[in-house]
């Protein structure tokens, strides 16, 4: 059993390994999306232009890519979001602050098993930082934020 669990865990390796970046389009339109789940009542007509912030270790390991809403966009600047496999997490908040700024692949549990830690910085009056970590849970993308 536990030889047919490796096999399985190399295949669905090759698999994730094998999967293409996205290009700068598809992510708008997947965040976009994301956000407009959030925020229904948002114009149609508003864009959420993005940029790629993913540090190359969180590709190589775990393969996920960082898109943040470019600064200048009329809602959700500075919001920051993982993307991998067509599903997409906001890391953290921004409202407020400058987003994520900090972003590493850590292996806190000694297993293998890397996390990306990231600091984020938002606040309306006062100014917070705070940490938060993405994880890898059954394939699927999970958010810890404090």
């Amino acid at each position: 059993m536990k030889l047919g669990a490796l096999l399985l865990s190399v295949v669905l390796g090759a698999c994730a390994a094998a999967a293409p970046r996205l290009d700068r389009a598809a992510a708008e339109e997947l965040v976009s999306a994301a956000i407009r789940r959030g925020k229904p009542a948002v114009n149609p007509a508003v864009r959420f232009p993005v940029r790629e912030i993913t540090p190359a270790e969180a590709w190589e390991r775990m393969r996920v890519q960082i898109f943040q809403v470019e600064p200048g966009a009329q809602v959700d600047a500075r919001e920051t979001f993982a993307v991998r496999q067509g599903q997409v997490v906001r890391l953290g908040t921004a409202f407020g602050g400058s987003g994520v700024g900090t972003l590493l692949v850590a292996y806190p549990d000694g297993e293998g098993t890397p996390e990306l830690t990231f600091s984020y910085t938002w606040g309306s009056g006062e100014t917070r930082t705070d940490v938060g970590v993405l994880r890898i849970v059954d394939d699927a993308l999970s958010v810890v934020a404090r």
